[in-house]
């Protein structure tokens, strides 16, 4: 009666061993075969990639300054950037000056060159860059820029700058030599 008690227990064992690989194997392998789930060759679960993020570009308008006689050469890099990092380039440059004189004689990269003026000169620009590897263009309403060609010395206007925000007790004495030489 002890044998027979003994087979019972062993045949409930493999019974149950049997179920348990019948039943659970198969739900794990099902589980794992979901139509949603990606795998790659090695057989990990790969997440799918995010969709990529378009670029920003900051742009910034900007009064570029310049005397009498002397080619003016704007720099646009400087007041430009976008968030990815890539070189951008200008794609358009448009003069919204009715002055023929402001139309650049060279557009290289990110910046236009202007001929000499011989006279006082106000030059209004409207522009659109453009990225020159993945050819995407980009336009803002702040991508404009004037540039002012003025007879007096730059130099004197920028010492009185200095004089005004760092060093306003000495004022008086820049004024004079500024009223001075009749600038």
């Amino acid at each position: 009666n002890i044998l027979g008690h003994h087979m019972t227990k062993k045949s409930l064992c493999s019974f149950l061993n049997k179920l348990l690989f019948i039943g659970i194997i198969p739900t794990y392998v099902l589980v794992g075969c979901g139509e949603n789930s990606k795998t790659d060759n090695g057989g990990e679960n790969v997440s799918p990639l995010p969709p990529p993020v378009p670029a920003v570009i900051y742009s910034q308008d900007s009064i570029i300054t310049s005397s009498l006689n002397e080619e003016v050469t704007v720099n646009l890099e400087q007041y430009n950037s976008i968030s990815n990092g890539d070189n951008l380039m200008v794609s358009d440059i448009e003069n919204l000056s009715s002055n023929a004189k402001c139309d650049p004689v060279l557009v290289s990269n990110m910046s236009f060159t202007l001929a000499a003026f011989d006279a006082p000169t106000l030059c209004s620009y409207k522009y659109s860059l453009r990225n020159p590897v993945s050819g995407e263009l980009y336009d803002d309403k702040r991508m404009v820029t004037q540039v002012i060609v003025k007879d007096t010395p730059i130099v004197m206007q920028k010492v009185m700058l200095i004089c005004v925000h760092y060093l306003p007790r000495h004022c008086l004495l820049y004024k004079l030599l500024y009223l001075s030489l009749g600038v």
